[in-house]
C-alpha cells in the first residue's frame, strides 16, 4: 500500500494485493484513487478504483476483519466486497449531528454488475450515514444504501466463470445498524 497527500488539495492511494492461487502468484490492483481534500462546504470527491461506500463493512479491507468470512449478504450480493472504477461524491451536512450523503457512478465491471454495461457506466449507488455518541462509552451508526447495477453476461457465481450467465438489472438495498461499546 502506498498513499500520500499529493499536495494540500489531493490525496492519492495505491493498494496492490499479491495472491497465490496454487499454480502461481499474481498481483491484483485492489485500489488506485485520488481524493480531494479541500472542496468547500463539506464535499469530497474520489476518482479511480475504490471500495464502494454502500454498507458498513464494504469500505474496510477484508483482511482487517475480525472474522474469517464476510457476513453472508456481502458474500452473496457483493461477491465478498464491492469495488469498481468510477467517481464518488460525498457530502457531510453542516449540522451539529453527523449526517453524510453520497453517491457513485461506476463502470459496472465488477460483481454485481460485470460486463461494463451501458458503455462503461453500468452501475450507480446512493448512500446515507448518520450516527453519534449515546454516552461516554456507547456510540451508534446507521447506514442506508442502494446499488443499481446493469449486468451483461455476468457469471451467476463470481467464483466460477463457467457458471450460467445473467443479463439484466440488479437492485440492492442496504440497511446497517452498528452499536459500539468501549468503556470510558
Amino acid at each position: 500500500n502506498i498513499n500520500s497527500n499529493i499536495d494540500d488539495k489531493f490525496f492519492g492511494n495505491l493498494t496492490l494485493a499479491i495472491a497465490s492461487d496454487g499454480s502461481g502468484t499474481e498481483v491484483e490492483l485492489e485500489e488506485a484513487y485520488i481524493q480531494t481534500l479541500a472542496l468547500p462546504g463539506g464535499f469530497n470527491m474520489t476518482a479511480g478504483r475504490f471500495f464502494s461506500g454502500v454498507g458498513y463493512l464494504n469500505g474496510f479491507h477484508s483482511h482487517a476483519d475480525d472474522f474469517t468470512d464476510r457476513p453472508i449478504p456481502y458474500e452473496v450480493f457483493l461477491g465478498g466486497q464491492f469495488k469498481d472504477d468510477g467517481i464518488q461524491f460525498r457530502w457531510i451536512l453542516p449540522t451539529s449531528h453527523y449526517v453524510e450523503l453520497g453517491g457513485e457512478w461506476l463502470r459496472g465491471d465488477a460483481f454485481p454488475a460485470a460486463g461494463a454495461a451501458k458503455h462503461g457506466s453500468g452501475t450507480w449507488t446512493l448512500f446515507a450515514e448518520t450516527g453519534g455518541d449515546f454516552n461516554l462509552s456507547n456510540s451508534w451508526k446507521i447506514d442506508l444504501g442502494y446499488i443499481h447495477a446493469i449486468a451483461e453476461e455476468r457469471p451467476v457465481n463470481p467464483e466460477d466463470e463457467s457458471s450460467s450467465l445473467f443479463s439484466g438489472d440488479s437492485d440492492l438495498y442496504n440497511f446497517s445498524f452498528v452499536w459500539k461499546w468501549a468503556p470510558h
